[in-house]
């Protein structure tokens, strides 16, 4: 398993952000085409019908993103030592991703995870 770029490559599998587990949504690419994965988006894009791929909304480093990644660590920090096991404390998902697939019936946006915190 290893993360190229925007890529997830597992057991001879390739996704586009991470590999989904269970309903999470994802996109695979197989040799056959564009796979959607997950809750509310599934099908089979053939590559001979597929004219574009396109990535939106794909987190980037920043500075501001660096200083907001130290602020909430430190707030996680503090928070955890004052409420160790505090009411509504979560695990912050993942962001998510758009992968736009342009086929002859039209344009397909399909959702994914991303892999790194930034690409």
């Amino acid at each position: 398993m290893a993360m190229v770029g925007l890529f997830w490559i597992a057991e001879g599998d390739v996704y586009v952000g991470a590999k989904p587990s269970g309903p999470a949504r994802g996109v695979r690419l197989t040799p056959e085409g564009v796979v959607a994965l997950g809750e509310g988006q599934a099908g089979l894009h053939l590559w001979e019908d597929v004219r574009a791929l396109t990535l939106a909304d794909v987190p980037v480093k920043s500075l501001r993103r660096q200083v907001g990644a130290v602020r909430d660590l430190a707030l996680g920090v503090v928070v955890n030592l004052a409420l160790p096991a505090g009411p509504g404390m979560s695990e912050q998902a993942p962001a998510m991703m758009t992968v736009g697939v342009d086929t002859l019936d039209g344009r397909h946006e399909l959702t994914a995870y991303t892999a790194a915190a930034v690409g």
